[in-house]
């Protein structure tokens, strides 16, 4: 799985922090928004963020797609 957007987000928080999420697509590399998962926050401020910018992400496969696989992902903030 690869991310395929650019596309570059801000945040107003004026903190740092860092969010890994868990998360599955489908065969077409869409997020299935039922699937994502927070496993580990610096701050629990951050969550919803992250979730935010993750459902906001664009997806591709190299390879074959499984989309039975479970993905991760960190998200980091920085002000």
């Amino acid at each position: 799985l690869i991310r395929t957007d650019t596309k570059v987000r801000t945040h107003t928080f004026g903190d740092y922090g860092e969010v890994r999420l868990s998360f599955s697509v489908d065969m077409s590399a869409r997020l299935v928004d039922g699937s994502i998962r927070v496993l580990q926050s610096q701050n629990s401020k951050f969550d919803a963020e992250a979730i935010r910018v993750l459902r906001d992400m664009t997806f591709s496969f190299r390879g074959r797609p499984d989309p039975d696989k479970p993905y991760q992902i960190t998200i980091k903030f920085s002000p």
